[in-house]
């Protein structure tokens, strides 16, 4: 993954509401994976989420070793990634993703089994 990368823990991630999309790298098998999706901050948290991720590698990836990289704007950074399993915390990041996406208030969150969603932090 292209980019500086950053020695910084970060604490306030609210800068991320300034782009329109990240890139996340974690390992599939041994290989580098990254994709492009959206990640979103509030209460200077950060999210992503993956829609359908049932299936997808770099989904399972991150769930079991729980490393990865983003890139936000032109930095990378090293993340530690928890997929929310929590009621109430899933609903904080689909509350957070869709302020971001201006979804009108009230949209519902995917069920379980269509939206995945991770809580991510510095791992520096």
């Amino acid at each position: 993954m292209l980019g500086e990368e950053s020695q910084e823990v970060i604490s306030d991630w609210s800068f991320v509401n300034d782009v329109p999309i990240c890139q996340i790298q974690t390992s599939v098998f041994i290989l580098p994976h990254s994709i492009n999706l959206n990640c979103s901050s509030m209460e200077n948290e950060l999210f992503i989420g993956c829609m359908n991720c049932e299936g997808k590698r770099w989904g399972a990836a991150l769930t079991e070793r729980g490393q990865a990289r983003i890139r936000i704007g032109g930095t990378v950074y090293p993340v530690a990634a928890r997929r929310l399993t929590d009621t109430a915390e899933k609903d904080h990041a689909w509350l957070s993703s869709s302020t971001k996406a201006e979804r009108p208030p009230g949209t519902p969150r995917p069920p379980d089994n269509i939206w995945w969603t991770f809580h991510l932090t510095s791992a520096n």
